[in-house]
């Protein structure tokens, strides 16, 4: 047994400062709910969502198509009457690999665990039935763990240092792109 940490594992130490600074940059939990906001996050999530999942599916194939969630964004903007046509998309640099994809899709399903928690307290806000934040519903862990076994079978020990990029510029991207809660 070897002493050495899994690609999870460093994917988790590597990133735990970048995901600290982009959930207190939305900081969707804070009452009271700020419907505006949520619409915006909402809105620049699918403008990243839509320049982004193409990448990852062209790479990656059937296994990113059950973890895509750009429909549900779609939906979710319907939900909150947003008309204010279709969000802008960031000029993302492209994935180069199977590795740099499967480090960027950690970043997004590792969202659906905290996703999670952002639902049950957006219903019962009175939003009830917002898909991106939930999109795995009551098999989040499941679809959690699975996902982590795929990534691990897929990232080899050579590939490391590409997945481990693609997960801190992803969160990079991400930090700029999705807009901060403004105070008050």
């Amino acid at each position: 047994m070897s002493d050495r940490p899994t690609i999870l594992d460093r994917l988790r130490a590597e990133t735990a400062a970048d995901h600290a600074v982009l959930e207190a940059r939305l900081d969707l939990l804070a009452p009271p709910l700020d419907l505006e906001h949520l619409r915006l996050v909402l809105r620049a999530f699918h403008g990243f969502h839509a320049a982004w999942e193409p990448m990852v599916e062209a790479l990656l194939g059937e296994r990113f198509r059950p973890r895509r969630r750009l429909a549900l964004l779609a939906a979710d903007l319907r939900l909150l009457d947003d008309r204010d046509g279709p969000p802008p998309r960031p000029d993302l640099t492209p994935l180069p690999d199977e590795a740099s994809a499967w480090g960027s899709l950690y970043v997004l399903e590792g969202s659906t665990l905290g996703g999670a928690v952002i639902a049950k307290a957006l219903a019962r806000s009175g939003l009830p039935g917002l898909g991106y934040f939930n999109p795995h519903g009551r098999k989040t862990m499941a679809s959690w763990q699975a996902f982590r076994s795929e990534l691990m079978a897929a990232v080899t020990p050579d590939g490391e240092p590409a997945a481990l990029a693609a997960a801190r510029a992803t969160f990079a991207r991400l930090i700029a792109w999705l807009p901060a809660r403004q105070p008050g």
